[in-house]
């Protein structure tokens, strides 16, 4: 490796470092040092504090310096409080469950959406990624209406017409979401009723873009993966991901905040984007001219 032509040493540890057998020997000549340390966080804190006079009495920057360790889950919790001490930046290369990343769920609610013919329990998975143009609050109207009157497949297509009527009424003559008569339920007054097709249009109008693009043979759940993948792309080319999880980091770093997942809010948002798109780079060379069977893609 060029970055260790000037120590040997260091080479052959890094060789090492991650492989099942004992390195053996290493002549350090001056390049490494070892350290006992009673316990993991003396350990973070000799390093921290390895850094500091390194950046401070010998002009290295940060970012010419890393810290390696086996098992990166056993130190993470003493890296992020004792580097923040020392008023270290890090970044921590960890795995990440992306399954509960917002452009995941995005992606993976989408395609099923348009799959599944608009399933609600698959088309508020897309909406609650936070990435699909509604807001937090405006999702919430769409759910509590959806959820109140049984929507569900083609009803999302259709304008809805509840109006408000008294609740406890056991009859209606009031046409239900797939045109038959039910029980009669509490629903937004009329212009409320309207603001509430507006943002099922909205919600909607990606993912009909989406399954017209697909095509496919839905009771087979299978599908062209350039197609898919196409599709996909232009999914989120339409609805501006890259841009709004840019935002998202942008905002997470300004609030110093830790995401659910485990990484700062901007670590995880930058680095699961790049991930996302080098899958669908690499699954575009993997699966060229073959098909998806859909529960294998979600």
């Amino acid at each position: 490796n060029p970055r260790f032509r000037p120590s040997a040493a260091l080479g052959r540890l890094e060789r090492a470092l991650a492989g099942a057998t004992p390195a053996g020997p290493i002549d350090r000549a001056g390049a490494v040092e070892f350290i006992l340390a009673p316990e993991r966080r003396a350990e973070v804190v000799l390093a921290a504090g390895t850094i500091a006079e390194l950046v401070r009495d010998r002009g290295y920057a940060y970012a010419d310096i890393s810290v390696t360790c086996r098992r990166l889950e056993e130190y993470e919790h003493y890296i992020r409080d004792v580097f923040a001490e020392f008023g270290i930046p890090c970044f921590l290369d960890a795995r990440r469950p992306l399954g509960r990343h917002p452009a995941a769920r995005l992606i993976c609610g989408a395609v099923a959406a348009a799959a599944d013919g608009f399933a609600t329990r698959s088309v508020l998975r897309y909406l609650k990624s936070g990435l699909a143009g509604l807001s937090a609050e405006e999702v919430g109207r769409v759910e509590n209406y959806v959820l109140a009157h049984g929507i569900d497949g083609a009803d999302w297509s259709a304008d809805w017409r509840f109006r408000r009527q008294h609740v406890g009424a056991e009859d209606s003559d009031e046409p239900g979401p797939g045109g038959t008569n039910g029980p009669v339920r509490t629903t937004p007054a009329a212009a409320d009723l309207r603001d509430l097709n507006e943002l099922r249009r909205r919600a909607l109008a990606p993912l009909e873009r989406l399954r017209q693009t697909l095509g496919g043979d839905p009771a087979a759940d299978r599908y062209d993966a350039a197609v898919l993948l196409d599709a996909v792309a232009e999914l989120i080319a339409g609805l501006n991901v890259p841009e709004a999880l840019e935002r998202l980091a942008a905002q997470a770093a300004a609030n110093d905040a830790v995401n659910e997942l485990g990484g700062t809010g901007e670590q995880v948002h930058r680095q699961a984007w790049r991930f996302l798109d080098e899958v669908l780079v690499q699954l575009r060379a993997a699966f060229a001219g073959e098909s998806f069977v859909l529960p294998e893609f979600l």
